[in-house]
């Protein structure tokens, strides 16, 4: 169980009046780590004032476009509330590594997250999805129904994996003229179902996905075995692939032997793997770490480098082959580059360098997006 303490202001309109109270929310079980929630409010105590200026740091760091008067004016606002989370190090002290800043409408029963981040040095360990899971349980309690935000290009797609919606159901008189426009940002929403427990989703998935594969393993016929030791060992050539000893039980026939012989059919493959590439290499250019592989390496800041790195390469020059449709014949050929240029960074930069801690968090990014890879049947000879 995890201890909140917070400043109780159930209504804006009831005086002012705050009581402070204490509520317990049950932790993410689903992390090994020791890792803690709080709420936290502007209301005057030293505990409040540290934890709130190292959230607005985490804030203005991970989001540099904002300005840092308007992330400081929101976090030390007593309206807004700021949820973070926090890791319990082994001497027992607590260490702040990401937040979400929050303003509740009581009376529209709705919430406008202003800023939600996670330290840099932390992210692509679904820190993020915990903590929204558990401001949405936090916030039940307090009836409020739905969230809006404005999303820019690089938020939309955390926001959608978090139930967030571009379409806006909830009616426009219930928050319009509440929150705040912003240029280029999207407007999102997420409903909040007031009888679903937001703390056990991985759980279900968990449970839903077990389900599915074990469905699967019903069905399928992967344990069956047949030999073919004997057709082999005469070295017999076959005449096709249907000869050989399974193959035919498996379900192939000679219309699955054949597809993908044509050219138009070489041009389809190609082009879906080349848009699954784009969509693998977008996700990666989006993180905040990846400014240490934008260009190539200045020799004139790092002279050895070239002397040292003998196969440079950067997004540069991957997004240059990526763009020619005609280089990744594999999406192996990708994490090939991907990884190379990760390497290049951690042989020549020191390990207390931000470039090596910066090559470390892409490299985790990277085996993430493509490890339940897909498109590795997509040879296109």
């Amino acid at each position: 169980m995890t201890e909140l303490v917070m400043e109780s202001n159930e209504n804006e309109n009831n005086n002012n009046s705050n009581k402070r109270i204490k509520l317990e929310l049950p932790s993410d079980s689903s992390s090994n780590v020791n890792i803690v929630y709080s709420i936290y409010t502007n209301d005057g105590t030293n505990e409040s004032n540290i934890a709130l200026i190292a959230l607005k740091n985490i804030f203005s760091r991970q989001l540099p476009k904002m300005p840092k008067e308007y992330i400081v004016r929101l976090v030390f606002d007593k309206r807004h509330y700021t949820l973070a989370i926090e890791k319990q190090l082994e001497n027992k002290n607590k260490v702040i590594i990401g937040g979400i800043c929050y303003r509740p409408y009581f009376p529209q029963r709705f919430g406008e997250i202003a800023f939600c981040a996670i330290n840099g040095t932390e992210q692509v360990r679904g820190y993020g999805t915990m903590l929204m899971n558990q401001l949405k349980n936090y916030v039940i309690g307090q009836k409020l129904e739905y969230f809006l935000t404005y999303a820019d290009n690089f938020a939309i797609g955390y926001f959608q994996k978090q139930g967030f919606s571009k379409s806006v159901s909830m009616n426009k008189d219930r928050w319009q003229g509440f929150i705040k426009d912003y240029d280029g940002g999207t407007l999102m929403e997420c409903y909040i179902h007031p009888n679903y427990n937001y703390l056990s989703t991985r759980q279900i998935i968990s449970y839903q996905r077990k389900y599915i594969v074990d469905r699967i393993n019903e069905r399928s016929r992967f344990h069956l075995v047949h030999d073919a030791s004997d057709l082999f060992s005469s070295g017999k050539r076959l005449s096709t692939a249907l000869d050989a000893p399974g193959v035919n039980e498996a379900g192939w026939t000679n219309i699955h032997i054949l597809k993908g012989n044509t050219e138009r059919d070489r041009n389809i493959a190609l082009r879906k793997l080349t848009q699954q590439l784009d969509n693998q290499l977008d996700r990666i250019k989006s993180n905040n770490h990846v400014w240490v592989f934008d260009k190539e390496i200045d020799a004139q800041i790092y002279p050895d480098y070239y002397d040292k790195i003998l196969n440079p390469i950067d997004l540069s020059i991957i997004t240059s082959r990526l763009k020619s449709g005609n280089y990744y014949r594999t999406s192996e050929m990708l994490l090939a580059d991907l990884m190379r240029m990760i390497s290049n960074c951690k042989s020549y930069f020191p390990s207390t360098s931000q470039q090596y801690q910066s090559a470390e968090i892409i490299e985790k990014l990277v085996s993430d997006i493509f490890k339940d890879n897909t498109t590795s049947s997509l040879i296109i000879s």
